[in-house]
Formats: structure tokens, sequence, C-alpha cells
């Protein structure tokens, strides 16, 4: 008796599990490189415009900052090399261009501490707007990629771009002969708008000075050097 009973569960489950595997879909996959879709839709030429207009007035701003550090700098180098070129210097004469060297060097570390703050503020704002964007824009793609893999038949739709930034899952191979939707996609997607001749990169942060005019602001002095004119460092 046990037997029989123990013969009709296993039947069962076999019925149960074979009525499961045939309740599940087959699998149709269409594939969309993600990043091609991004990159080619209409409005990320246009707000890459604006980023690179946006570079283009922080390295303005950046510019007379740049320079009044760099004047700065001769003028300290000018009265270190007058001091320490001249044996007679008297110490009072040498304690009046110690207090204008330590003069110098505060107003150096703040131009230096004025092109960190730009630099900085700058990069912030483009990484907000990159992350707004990105916000918007990777869902509405991926809801219109999903329309029309729908209208394929279509039950599973895959990124083959496996660019991790668009936070979308990614496969490492796929099979040539799934159905890539990517140009339809953005055929839909830019419909009655301008497009860019040329693919874009992804919004990419931007840099507000030119590289070498960046530097870190210098420790401040704890006490009085023992050496008057300590160098700073050059522009």
């Amino acid at each position: 008796m046990k037997s029989s009973v123990k013969f009709i569960l296993a039947a069962a489950l076999t019925v149960l599990g074979a009525v499961s595997l045939t309740a599940q879909p087959t699998p149709k996959i269409v594939v969309i490189d993600f990043q091609k879709a991004y990159e080619g839709y209409w409005d990320t030429a246009i707000q890459q415009a604006k980023l690179n207009d946006y570079a283009e007035q922080a390295k303005k701003q950046a510019e007379p900052l740049v320079k009044d550090r760099a004047d700065l700098i001769t003028k300290y180098q000018e009265l270190a090399a007058k001091v320490t070129g001249d044996p007679t210097i008297t110490a009072a004469a040498k304690a009046e261009a110690e207090k204008q060297g330590a003069d110098l060097r505060k107003r150096i570390q703040d131009k230096e501490a004025d092109l960190q703050l730009l630099s900085k503020n700058t990069n912030d704002v483009a990484a907000n707007t990159i992350a707004n964007y990105r916000g918007t824009t990777i869902p509405l793609i991926t809801e219109a990629a999903k329309k029309i893999a729908q209208q394929k038949g279509a039950n599973m739709l895959i990124d083959r771009s496996n660019n991790n930034n668009f936070g979308t899952s990614s496969f490492l191979w796929l099979d040539s002969a799934y159905t890539d939707i990517t140009e339809e996609v953005l055929k839909s997607l830019n419909a009655g708008h301008p497009t860019a001749a040329a693919p874009l990169a992804p919004l990419a942060p931007v840099a507000p000075v030119p590289a070498g005019t960046m530097v870190k602001p210098a420790a401040s002095d704890s006490a009085a050097p023992s050496v008057v004119f300590p160098a700073p460092k050059a522009p």
C-alpha cells in the first residue's frame, strides 16, 4: 500500500513538473545596443553641446585666475632673487622682504584655492546634469525598445552594449542571429527631430581649465620658515 502511494505521488509530481515546464513561454529574444541608442538619440547631441559651452565658460572664468597666479609667482621669485642675491642686505630690509614674501605666498594660495573651487563646482554641475539627463533618457529609451520588442512578439530584451553606465543588464556573448532592434528604436525616438551627423560619446564630465594649470592649495605655514622665500609651484 505504501509503495502504491509513493508511486502515485511520484507520478503526480512528474505530471505537475511537465505542466510547469510547458507553461513557460518559448524564449524569443531581441537585442539592443543601448549605448548606440543613447548616443544616437536626438537630444543627446543637444545636451552634449550645452555641456561643451559650459566648459568653455568655466575656462574663461579660470583664465584671469591663472594669469593672476602666474603674475604673483613671478613677483615672488623676483623678490626672492633680490634678497638672496644681495649679501649686503640689512636685517630690516630682509624682514620687510620676508613680510612681503609671506603676503605673496598667501595670495598665491588664495588663487589656487579659487581655481580648485571653480574646478569642483564645474564638475559637480556637469555630473548632476549628466545624472539628471540619464535619469529621464534611459527609461524613455527602455520603454521605446520594450514597445518595439513586444510588437515583434519577443518576450526577452537584452542590451548587447556591455556598458555598465546605463544600469541595464548585459550578456558577455549573444548569437548574432538574434534580432537587433536598435535602429528601429532610434527611428521611433528620433522621428521629427534632427539627428547628429555622427554618433556622439555619452555625456562626459568637463574640465574647466587646461591641463597643468590646476594645482592643490599649498599647506599654510605653521611657523615662520627658517629660509625666506620657499619656491612656490610653477604655473
